[in-house]
């Protein structure tokens, strides 16, 4: 991983279908001490972290419940004033 400084971290959302596929990915992030990290197994709360934390990555698996990973895309560049180009 890059030396991202002192003053910079990176921040993740982990969003995927199995309970111990996040948590386990969640902590595994958590160790790096400059990434901080929010996990989600469901697409609606994903959106929704993903507004509210405005994450630099987002990982997440194309089979989510409540939305598949496409739809799930979709709302999130509908909802995001930086739009990317997916």
């Amino acid at each position: 991983m890059a030396d991202m400084g002192n003053d910079m971290s990176l921040s993740v959302l982990l969003c995927d279908t199995a309970d111990e596929v996040a948590r386990l990915r969640h902590e595994l992030l958590v160790a790096a001490p400059d990434i901080e990290v929010d996990a989600t197994v469901d697409a609606f709360r994903a959106v929704e972290t993903a507004a509210r934390t405005r994450p630099d990555v987002i990982v997440c698996s194309l089979g989510l419940e409540g939305l598949g990973g496409r739809a799930f895309l979709r709302r999130l560049s509908d909802s995001s004033p930086r739009r990317p180009s997916w």
